[in-house]
């Protein structure tokens, strides 16, 4: 009895420290796309391949929870990644030629105001923190939960850099629990399944040009004031901010075949889950006194720009894994990876306005399906000490530059993986892992987001070229009791 107390303290410790980690260290966390790998060290030190056949420790839990009938005793983990992203932008921004507004106020291909020699963008790293548990309740039978943050992006700007109209700041956070089952249905073969409760939050700040905005208008409204007024001029700039939040909910199922004693393979899948983020919209005013009465006109002649109530809806897709576990001798372990996302499901999003009169804000982001393949390689070099280390090539859904959003300038990567684990006793080990990744500079072409049943683009360009490497440092505890 007294063990139970004490490992139900253990449990009750590390939910508050996760709580508080993922809400202290939670901005500016960058991944392909945005979905966060990195939710096991020992699959970090093999760039993340076999995690759905591994089942290692109670990382399992959320990667296959099949593999939970592997492990014998109570357990738990708890994990840090540190993330430290490398991203700069060199570019300029120019009024977008191709929108019939900006052709008719003769603006195309004119770079606007773009501060003082602020064409370098930069984003800070992070901390990512994840845990997991399992009960044994008997041989076959296994319950475990898992505390994590599987999507997440957070990017920020200064203000007056070249695509502040299309961005100056996007945030995902998510924190999702995931109670799962593991059965074993006969000596080759197990199966697993969970829920997911997934809580997110969302904030979106980009510029607004209101004296471009306003010129616009005019031309349509000869009755409005004739303010000298210069498009794409800085102090006549406010921000737009969105913040929203929802609870979603989804499952898990998982499977795991052991062929032989070493060798099996891991079926795994993770459903979407549907987010409807409802918040508020609210706007600031531009710094000079005449665009702060333009800004005046256009929120009470055309009932723009005004805080309120709005709430988009996100998709986070599914995921579909077959991995492999191998023991190629006492000493060595290959794993590998083919892990399949259906990103094709976040296409569109639109922000809607509670009140009627302003037009829905469209972001077009068109992801296409990815496949993420990983090899990896242990060596157990005694009883205590195993070293890792894999390969790893992760598909961007985002294909190409008119599509790549300066909120997620992503682009596919290779991924390079070490690490080692090591056993204190037969209660305790500990894991560490870095993987690096590398990427091809790729080229952003893209607008801002545009009005409903406007020209389907904004009225800004962004053209240039991002370069981009991530370093992750993993370490992870693991306990038996």
């Amino acid at each position: 009895m007294q063990k139970m107390i004490t490992a139900k303290k253990g449990l009750f410790i590390m939910i508050v420290f996760v709580l508080l980690t993922t809400t202290t260290y939670r901005n500016n966390l960058f991944a392909a796309a945005f979905q966060l790998i990195p939710q096991s060290t020992k699959g970090a030190g093999n760039a993340y391949a076999g995690e759905a056949a591994r089942a290692e420790d109670a990382s399992t839990v959320f990667f296959n929870p099949a593999g939970m009938t592997l492990l014998s005793g109570d357990q738990t983990k708890i994990g840090l990644n540190i993330i430290l992203p490398k991203i700069y932008f060199k570019g300029v921004g120019t009024f977008n030629a191709d929108h019939p507004s900006i052709q008719a106020a003769k603006l195309s291909d004119i770079a606007y105001d773009q501060g003082s020699g602020n064409y370098d963008a930069k984003i800070n790293g992070g901390i990512l923190a994840n845990i997991a548990y399992v009960h044994d309740y008997s041989k076959n039978l296994k319950f475990g939960i898992s505390f994590n943050t599987p999507f997440g992006m957070g990017i920020k700007y200064n203000e007056r850099w070249a695509g502040r109209y299309a961005t100056t700041e996007s945030k995902l956070i998510t924190f999702n629990i995931n109670p799962s089952i593991g059965y074993r249905l006969n000596r080759q073969l197990s199966v697993g399944g969970g829920f997911n409760f997934m809580y997110a939050t969302a904030e979106m700040s980009n510029a607004i040009d209101y004296n471009l905005i306003y010129k616009l208008v005019g031309s349509q409204n000869s009755k409005l004031p004739n303010f000298s007024l210069i498009p794409g001029q800085y102090s006549g700039d406010g921000i737009t901010k969105l913040k929203g939040e929802d609870w979603g909910f989804g499952y898990n199922l998982g499977l795991l075949w052991e062929l032989s004693k070493g060798t099996r393979i891991g079926l795994s899948y993770r459903s979407k889950i549907s987010l409807g983020l409802n918040g508020n919209m609210s706007f600031t005013q531009p710094s000079d006194s005449r665009s702060q009465q333009a800004m005046k006109i256009l929120q009470d002649t055309a009932g723009l720009f005004k805080d309120g109530s709005a709430q988009t809806n996100l998709t986070l897709p599914d995921t579909l894994a077959l991995n492999l576990y191998h023991n190629l001798s006492l000493k060595w372990t290959i794993l590998g990876s083919i892990n399949w996302t259906k990103w094709d499901r976040v296409k569109d999003l639109i922000v809607k306005f509670d009140d009627a009169t302003q037009a829905d804000v469209i972001t077009s982001l068109n992801y296409e399906n990815s496949t993420f393949f990983a090899l990896g390689l242990s060596y157990k070099y005694n009883p205590q000490l195993t070293l890792r280390t894999g390969i790893a090539y992760d598909q961007s859904p985002i294909s190409n530059a008119e599509t790549r959003s300066p909120s997620v300038p992503d682009d596919d990567y290779l991924v390079v993986a070490f690490g080692a684990s090591y056993t204190a006793n037969k209660h305790l080990s500990f894991d560490i892992g870095y993987t690096h990744t590398f990427a091809d500079d790729r080229n952003i072409n893209s607008s801002e987001s545009y009005n409903a049943g406007t020209y389907p683009s904004g009225y800004h360009r962004l053209n240039g070229k991002y370069t981009v490497n991530t370093d992750i440092l993993s370490l992870q505890c693991n306990w038996k009791f």
